[in-house]
């Protein structure tokens, strides 16, 4: 079974912006791993108490293959809502005047990786702080 390595450390982003990260994974079951899958092997993902982001996947089937030894994922953290709709109810945030999702709120959240495959050990969570 493969090993993984933690997330960068303790950070901070700024609302409605998007943080680029690494997930770095040392396989050292000696032998590659191969699974279908589509798209990036990790997905980070912020929550707290109040909200969790959800992870988005392609419907598509890909080869992905993680070789031996060390590799590195680049990957994405967005400080936004994952999802939106036109008007505002209970669960879903309206969506801003350019369609998207809107900023989160400032506060403290929890990293947390989502992998596209149950053979694949994600990191442990971290903190990250959303400034307004």
């Amino acid at each position: 079974m493969p090993r993984r390595e933690s997330l960068p450390p303790t950070t901070t982003v700024r609302a409605g912006d998007t943080l680029t990260a690494w997930v770095v994974v040392d396989n050292a079951s000696g032998h590659a791993l191969q699974f279908l899958g589509c798209g990036p092997p990790f997905d980070l993902l912020l929550g707290d108490s109040n909200y969790q982001q959800q992870a988005v996947q392609p419907l598509c089937a890909e080869q992905i293959t993680i070789p031996t030894g060390n590799s590195s994922y680049r990957t994405s953290i967005m400080a936004s809502y994952s999802t939106c709709s036109p008007e505002s109810d209970q669960d879903t945030p309206a969506c801003g005047p350019d369609g998207n999702p809107p900023p989160l709120p400032a506060g403290h959240y929890t990293v947390s990786s989502v992998a596209v495959s149950p053979k694949l050990p994600v990191p442990p969570s971290v903190a990250l702080t959303v400034m307004g």
